[in-house]
C-alpha cells in the first residue's frame, strides 16, 4: 500500500544511509524497522509519580503544584501510618 508519511529530513537521511549500506531499498528497510519495532512491545516507563497525579496532567507544574503534591503525599502517607498502627493494635 502506498502511503505518505512525514518523517524527519535527519532521520530519513540516516534510514537511507543505512539501508544502502545495507544494500537494501528505503522500502524494504523502513518495512523491516517497522516490522521489528512492532514485534517488540514498548516498555513500561519507569516513573517516581504516584498513579494518581495523571490527573493533574496538563496542568502547569509550577511550585504551588509541586507543594500540592507534597500536601496530599503527606495527607496519604499520615493516613496509611494510622491504618498500620489500627492493624497492629
Amino acid at each position: 500500500m502506498k502511503t505518505t508519511l512525514e518523517i524527519p529530513d535527519a532521520l530519513l537521511s540516516r534510514a537511507k544511509a543505512c539501508a544502502e549500506s545495507n544494500g537494501q531499498t528505503s522500502n524494504v528497510f523502513l518495512t523491516e524497522a517497522l516490522e521489528a519495532r512492532l514485534a517488540s512491545p514498548p516498555e513500561p516507563e519507569l516513573s517516581s509519580e504516584k498513579p494518581w497525579t495523571h490527573i493533574f496532567e496538563g496542568l502547569e507544574r509550577d511550585a504551588a503544584f509541586h507543594a500540592e503534591i507534597a500536601r496530599i503525599n503527606a495527607a496519604i502517607e499520615d493516613e496509611f501510618e494510622h491504618v498500620e498502627q489500627e492493624e497492629i493494635l
